[in-house]
Formats: structure tokens, sequence, C-alpha cells
């Protein structure tokens, strides 16, 4: 999952506005021991991927404690 999450986080500096990676990204980031990335948040990144048009359930937000 941390090669994965790398990959996704350079997807999104190379296009800021890559709304599904910020999606793969926080689903990878679910997956990862906790404190993995501590700088980061999984739910940060669904709010930012449906705030880029992203079609996020509420139930997948609710599911991660994102709402």
């Amino acid at each position: 999952y941390k090669q994965a999450y790398d990959c996704f986080t350079k997807a999104i500096e190379l296009k800021a506005d890559f709304a599904e990676a910020y999606f793969n990204r926080a689903s990878v980031w679910f997956e990862l021991p906790a404190n993995t990335y501590p700088n980061t948040d999984g739910c940060d990144d669904l709010q930012k991927a449906k705030t880029l048009g992203f079609k996020v359930k509420d139930d997948v937000l609710k599911k991660f404690g994102c709402l």
C-alpha cells in the first residue's frame, strides 16, 4: 500500500486536480497502518476528490468517519 500511496501522491503532484488520484490515495491511506503518513488524512483526500467532481458517495464518507 505504501508504494501505491506514493504513486498517487506523485500523480497529484503532476496534476493537482486529478480527482481520481485523490480518491484512490484516500482508499490506500485507510489500508495503511496508523501513523504511516502522519501528515496526511484520508478524509481530506476524499473531500478533495468530491470537491473536484469525483462522485464520492456519502455512505463512503460515513464509513470512514469523514462526515
